[in-house]
């Protein structure tokens, strides 16, 4: 691998079976406190990020998996899943009814979108530019709070200071005791 200590040695191949540092740190013999530090600063060395990258790349190569095969994996497993098949009784003859597997065709559906950076995750999701939006457009999250809101207001639950819209206002001197006339 390279002229690492042991426990860097023990790094790389940790982190090749599940990709994650934090882990793998711990698995390799650094204190659990400081774990996540020391998988962060081990990634960021360049030359166990090499040792890495090629163990992963041998990894691939001997096991034949790569992003083209988990891909056309997926590819088939959204056209099995999105075809009609008959149900079939316990001695293998057609009902007349048909099923197929909407959950396994979805799943792969987004797997296979995220590859293709069709619905950003994290920063890039919240960074992503939405376009024209229609007059009157809310996002789902505020509508969501201006819903959890109404409903406050409709069980009492809102306080004094609360402005209902469409109602009338009381005659002066007849409002809640902290609103002037």
């Amino acid at each position: 691998m390279g002229p690492f200590t042991p426990r860097q040695n023990r790094f790389v191949s940790e982190y090749c079976l599940d990709l994650n540092a934090t882990a793998a740190a711990k698995r390799s013999g650094y204190s659990p406190q400081s774990a996540r530090q020391q998988g962060s600063v081990l990634l960021s060395n360049p030359a166990i990020a090499a040792a890495i990258a090629d163990a992963l790349a041998n990894r691939s190569e001997r096991t034949k998996v790569d992003a083209d095969w988990v891909i056309g994996k997926l590819t088939e497993n959204v056209e099995r899943a999105m075809q009609t098949e008959p149900v079939r009784d316990a001695a293998g003859d057609p009902t007349g009814e048909y099923t197929h597997n909407a959950t396994a065709a979805i799943r792969a559906l987004e797997l296979l979108g995220r590859h293709l950076g069709m619905w950003p995750t994290g920063a890039a999701a919240a960074a992503a530019d939405l376009g024209d939006k229609p007059p009157g457009f809310i996002p789902l999250e505020e509508r969501l709070a201006i819903y959890a809101r109404e409903e406050e207001i409709a069980r009492g639950e809102a306080g004094e200071n609360v402005v209902r819209l469409g109602t009338v206002a009381p005659p002066a001197g007849e409002g809640p005791p902290n609103v002037r006339p």
